[in-house]
């Protein structure tokens, strides 16, 4: 076996184990062994039984009594309980539906047990997560945690993953040996052996700080390719009247924020330059990023240049269509929308708006000169050059949108071949989203609540994280698992959607999720903002950019399952109109860290404030949710260390001076190559 084998190859991957891999992004040894543990236990640091906390999850130590199988006479419940007992007292145990660990436990004497403390028939309790012998904890005192799916729990996992060690070689180091030596690093196969079997603390620091390292610096190479090559290219130097910007401001019924005004200069001073522009405008939910879009425009059209506006689905691309009609209609610019149905020809048009059919060959623009890119579209080398030609050799300016604030931090490492301009404050008038978290015993008065501003012609939005009971994410360590395990399963939307159709019988529901065909979605969506259901269910595809003033309230299921981030795009769907609107967070599983975590959404409503705390708690891998704006890879990455980041550029730079192509280092050339993620931010 070799490391870049297919997991298959591996003994005890069957078609089944190698389909659970797959759904964790592992497909090969090399994946396995880049798939990090999440977290370790630390098994020299046990709690005394007598110490031990309500809704804690501890280790403990000591003697375990012989287990006893029962099975409860409602639903027919396997209970397996033992009391586990220390020198400062005894504490009953408590394992639910494994009967198969019987035959185990019983051959067990002293124990170490990580689990969360609770209560069970009004007995304060631990549920075992992990029962391991006292001389394993003796051979292995640091324990690596992994994230699991359906099939494949975190002992299968390090199984595998004991399995894959030894085929670590030196040849797999990429990065230069003055690197290595400058900044300390182990050598990687050092570092990847120790991530997934640390005897200590320093071995676990030692790892994290070379992974880390490795991320980041190969972020910034990335980034700093990307730019020269951005720079090399010719664009359109465009004049500037600022008559130009003063009129279209005056037809306006508002004024612009402080922060939009000095981002749509930033813009305007990158358009003058003959060197394309590469910015990412970056502003809160509902910040008037589309307001600053159209100043650009309007620069780009008075030179006497083209258009061309992307949004990532079609509804979306409408909504964009309207507003900008409404805002250029002093000026009698021609605005056309590409659709399924609809493609009219470009050559005569000033803005053209549509979805990433705009790069499709048939569509031509003979003048382009701005492109504006909204939210997830993947734009790299292929999307550039597709737009290079459109634009008949000049490469036009790129202006991207992102309503996912990001913390500076974040933006210098994943937008580090961006120029970056923030909007921060939000436009005048808007009322603030009243939010709410909401313990299962208050959800029929929320319930009734909704009812009743559903009768007077308001709509809601329904979030849930799952789409069937057949899909199954993966395990969040930071949420205890319930003593009560057949409460212990995420909302599914199509079991929400049955229950939804018997709490509001009276009202029409849509469902909504990923899997659905664009062209069903958008329609869902448009009979959605047209008002014919009261109700839409959704999974988290709901959170980019719908803009529906009807819809006023936003019903979060499993809150506690999402970022704090994600969960602000979410609330931003409602309260687009003038109407107060309400984002109800629902917490069917009581854990004291996810009810604090959400009761920080209701005071907060500063989406950059929220993006950094979620940083902190979360990290960046889960910052916006499972495989969205290219996140995933920061694995290790401390984004909260800025002399790493700094380290890692410099780093960077001198490798690049020292040899711009890197033909000096084909590994590394091989390792940049080999990288997966977006060219700027989606």
């Amino acid at each position: 076996m070799k490391i870049y084998d297919p997991i298959s190859t591996l003994p005890s991957v069957g078609t089944s184990r190698q389909k659970a891999l797959a759904k964790l992004g592992i497909n090969s040894i090399y994946d396995l062994l880049f798939y990090f543990p999440r977290k370790y236990l630390n098994f020299s640091e046990v709690t005394s039984i007598s110490k031990t906390q309500l809704g804690s999850k501890v280790i403990l130590a000591g003697r375990l009594s012989t287990p006893i199988l029962t099975r409860t006479s409602r639903k027919r419940i396997t209970i397996i309980s033992a009391e586990i007992f220390d020198e400062s007292g005894r504490l009953p145990c408590i394992w639910f539906n494994q009967p198969f660990l019987l035959k185990t436990l019983k051959q067990l004497d002293e124990v170490y047990l990580y689990g969360y403390v609770g209560i069970y028939n009004h007995k304060k309790v631990i549920q075992p997560i992990l029962t391991l012998p006292k001389e394993t904890v003796l051979r292995r005192p640091i324990l690596a945690i992994y994230s699991e799916t359906k099939g494949l729990s975190t002992r299968i996992i390090e199984s595998l993953v004991d399995k894959s060690l030894p085929l670590l070689t030196p040849d797999l180091e990429f990065l230069p040996l003055e690197i290595l030596r400058k900044e300390k690093l182990l050598p990687l196969p050092q570092a990847i052996y120790k991530i997934h079997r640390p005897r200590s603390l320093e071995d676990i620091r030692q790892a994290k700080n070379r992974l880390a390292f490795d991320e980041l610096f190969l972020l910034a190479l990335r980034s700093q390719i990307v730019k020269r090559a951005w720079q090399k290219e010719g664009a359109i130097a465009f004049k500037f009247d600022p008559t130009w910007v003063k009129e279209f401001l005056n037809t306006l019924p508002f004024k612009l924020t402080d922060s939009q005004r000095l981002s749509a200069w930033e813009i305007i001073k990158d358009l003058q330059k003959s060197q394309p522009m590469h910015r990412l405008l970056n502003g809160d939910v509902g910040s008037g990023k589309t307001i600053v879009a159209a100043i650009a425009a309007l620069v780009a059209v008075k030179n006497g240049f083209q258009v061309a506006f992307m949004a990532p689905t079609q509804i979306l691309a409408e909504q964009h269509y309207l507003r900008l009609s409404e805002f250029f209609r002093p000026f009698n610019f021609k605005i056309e929308l590409i659709t399924g149905y609809r493609k009219p020809k470009t050559e005569e048009v000033n803005i053209v708006i549509g979805t990433h059919a705009l790069l499709s060959p048939n569509v031509s623009f003979p003048k382009l000169g701005l492109v504006i890119v909204d939210e997830q579209h993947r734009f790299g080398v292929k999307q550039r050059q597709a737009l290079k030609e459109k634009g008949r050799g000049l490469t036009p300016h790129l202006l991207s949108l992102s309503a996912t604030p990001i913390p500076r931090t974040l933006a210098l490492v994943i937008a580090g071949e961006l120029d970056v301009s923030f909007l921060k404050e939000k436009p005048a008038g808007r009322k603030k989203i009243i939010t709410k978290t909401v313990l299962p015993e208050k959800r029929p008065e929320v319930e009734a609540f909704i009812k009743e501003r559903l009768k007077e012609g308001e709509q809601a939005l329904v979030v849930v994280p799952l789409i069937g009971e057949e899909e199954y994410e993966v395990v969040d360590e930071k949420r205890p698992l319930s003593l009560f395990p057949e409460l212990d399963e995420k909302k599914s939307l199509e079991k929400e959607f049955l229950r939804l159709s018997k709490v509001f019988s009276e009202f029409k529901i849509a469902k909504l999720h990923g899997r659905m065909r664009p062209k069903v979605k958008n329609q869902i969506m448009s009979e959605f903002a047209s008002g014919k259901y009261n109700i839409l269910l959704s999974t988290a595809v709901v959170e980019v950019g719908i803009d529906i003033k009807n819809a006023t309230m936003m019903l979060i299921e499993d809150a506690d399952s999402f970022g704090l981030a994600q969960l602000h795009q979410f609330r931003g769907r409602v309260g687009r109109g003038e109407k107060q609107s309400y984002c109800f967070l629902f917490l069917n599983r009581f854990s004291s860290e996810g009810y604090r975590r959400l009761k920080i959404m209701e005071t907060v409503d500063d989406g950059f404030k929220l993006a950094e705390e979620d940083l902190k708690l979360r990290g960046p891998g889960q910052l916006y949710g499972t495989a969205q704006h290219g996140f995933g890879d920061l694995k290790m990455a401390s984004l909260f260390k800025p002399e790493l980041i700094e380290r890692a550029q410099k780093a960077a730079k001198e490798v690049l001076a020292k040899d711009p192509e890197l033909k000096n280092q084909p590994k590394l050339l091989e390792k940049i190559n080999q990288i997966d993620r977006l060219e700027h931010l989606e």
